[in-house]
């Protein structure tokens, strides 16, 4: 299929994208390596509040997505999902994004998304994970309510392990938190509100040692500690939170102009150094960048303007407020 646009990541700013696009009457194709759109805040921290959004005293990163894609709804785009990009070459005035099954999107130009591009956890090297992984080895949780009555483990230290113990107690009949210091990373205000948990039990200092299960269904953690001490929990579901490794080398080879591995970009256009393709959010480099989500938001707006002007050279572009606009069908 041929779009006006196609958009590579499916973060927040990649979702705004098809707003903004879509206000300029562009057709818009949006490609992401995740089963969902909402990028980080719909897969790791779907729960944690965010602050600076406009409009909001605070919203979770799951409502924020339901919110970008209700109102990118009525532009009706196509979503490829669980797709890698491999390459972009431009041939005879349109781009053809090549995906990791050897379709080809094409498209008149380009939004690069990608935020801090293609990322996986740092999995423990644990006999048997990969048979639990998504099953009761999670990563990454899209609906507390699986845990309800379950005795789970989390593993880790830092915010994010803290915020998933904090979102989950509600739901589960016992809970563990293993981490191999006596002190915790994350901020004092999550540790404190973590102690004051009445069904939850720190297990300090041990780290996982093995995984027990029964037909593909974890069953019991072996955990130890640095003076060999041994300790066995039966749990329903472990989540080690040890990061995620994050990587944007793929743009390495998609002969864009480069800075300490981010695009370099026009701020006051968005477009790289290939004419037709354009970079916004947490991927790009300019003096005074600011890596926030409302920032991309506006970076969404630059570019789609752009877009419209290089799409359509012989047009003008739909400028105007949206009070008066409304939303083009």
């Amino acid at each position: 299929m041929n779009f006006d646009v196609v958009i590579i990541g499916g973060g927040p700013v990649g979702i705004f994208s098809i707003f903004a696009c879509g206000m300029q009457k562009l057709s818009c194709a949006i490609v992401d390596s995740m089963d969902k759109l909402g990028g980080q805040c719909a897969k790791i921290y779907p729960e944690k509040a965010i602050y600076d959004i406009p409009g909001f005293k605070k919203i979770t990163g799951k409502g924020l997505v339901d919110n970008l894609l209700e109102q990118a709804e009525p532009f009706k785009y196509k979503s490829y999902l669980n797709s890698n990009v491999l390459d972009i070459k431009k041939e005879d005035g349109v781009f053809k994004v090549k995906l990791a099954d050897e379709s080809i999107i094409t498209g008149k130009s380009v939004i690069i998304a990608a935020g801090a591009g293609i990322f996986e956890p740092n999995r423990p090297d644990l006999e048997h994970i990969l048979s639990l992984e998504g099953k009761s080895v999670l990563y990454f949780i899209d609906n507390f309510e699986i845990f309800k009555n379950k005795k789970v483990m989390v593993a880790g230290g830092g915010d994010s392990a803290l915020d998933w113990v904090i979102n989950i107690a509600p739901y589960a009949e016992k809970l563990f938190l293993v981490h191999r210091r006596d002190s915790f990373k994350a901020q004092p205000s999550i540790v404190d509100e973590m102690n004051a948990l009445p069904n939850l039990e720190k297990i300090i200092p041990f780290t996982l040692g093995e995984l027990h299960q029964e037909n593909f269904e974890l069953k019991s953690v072996t955990l130890k500690d640095m003076k060999g001490n041994i300790r066995k929990e039966e749990v329903d579901f472990l989540l080690p939170c040890y990061g995620l490794k994050n990587n944007l080398r793929f743009l390495e080879s998609w002969g864009l102009e480069l800075e300490s591995g981010k695009v370099v970009v026009d701020p006051t256009t968005m477009q790289t150094s290939i004419k037709g393709i354009y970079a916004i959010g947490d991927c790009v480099a300019y003096n005074n960048k600011r890596k926030l989500i409302l920032t991309g938001f506006s970076e969404a707006s630059q570019a789609a303007l752009d877009i419209f002007s290089y799409v359509f050279p012989d047009k003008a572009p739909l400028v105007g407020h949206s009070t008066t606009l409304g939303v083009p069908s």
